[in-house]
């Protein structure tokens, strides 16, 4: 509803004179695509319209004026009917200032819905550019973090084989180990018994007189194990 302003009523210009909310840094108005309303042909449209109306009135006024003048010695204008046409027409003016208040209020109040529809437009398509470009930033995400998982999965199964292979390599370090050890005893005992066979039999050499070569005294002498 249009309010007909009063003298302590400040008017709008344009949407600079009107507090709107304000949004987001993020949020950036695009309102370039949208067009400027302007006042101009609804301006001239009424004052065209009050123009015709008060020179209907006017012609109105001087008709009435005339046939006044015409009757005067037939019968004189009265006090009450001056005041009466006093009245009339600053109703008129009333009426009139009325009349293109409303008009102007009208016409500021169409330019405000024109500005609010161009705002809200230029939201609109700033929220479709930030959809937009949220869809594109997490799809990009998932893709990378599709990405780290398969580069996760490759790095485990590296390190379980490297595992395994080093687990399957100390298991045969430890075989040839035990292999090493059980060939070192068994050719420990077998030195051993070549030992004591050799110390045999050179204790019966020593009895029966039979002279032992030098070559086999050098050395460790050899013991003859009981």
């Amino acid at each position: 509803m249009c309010v007909r302003p009063t003298n302590n009523t400040i008017r709008r210009v344009s949407m600079q004179h009107v507090p709107l909310k304000k949004y987001s840094d993020s949020v950036l108005i695009d309102s370039g695509s949208a067009t400027v309303y302007t006042l101009s042909s609804n301006k001239q449209h009424s004052v065209n319209d009050i123009f015709k109306t008060i020179s209907l009135l006017a012609v109105c006024f001087v008709f009435v004026l005339l046939k006044g003048s015409t009757s005067f010695h037939s019968k004189p204008i009265t006090l009450d009917q001056i005041s009466k046409l006093k009245n009339d027409l600053d109703s008129f003016n009333r009426l009139k200032k009325s009349f293109v208040d409303d008009e102007l209020e009208l016409g500021w109040d169409r330019q405000h819905i024109s500005e609010l529809e161009t705002n809200i437009h230029g939201i609109e398509n700033t929220l479709k550019q930030v959809s937009r470009k949220f869809r594109e930033e997490e799809e990009e995400l998932m893709e990378k973090n599709k990405q780290m998982n398969e580069v996760l999965q490759t790095a485990s199964q590296q390190n379980v084989n490297a595992q395994k292979l080093d687990h399957e390599a100390m298991a045969q370090l430890s075989r040839k180990i035990s292999e090493t050890y059980s060939q070192l005893d068994k050719e420990h005992r077998e030195n051993t018994e070549l030992r004591r066979q050799v110390a045999k039999m050179m204790e019966e050499m020593k009895l029966e007189h039979i002279p032992i070569p030098e070559r086999s005294l050098r050395g460790k002498p050899l013991v003859l194990d009981s």
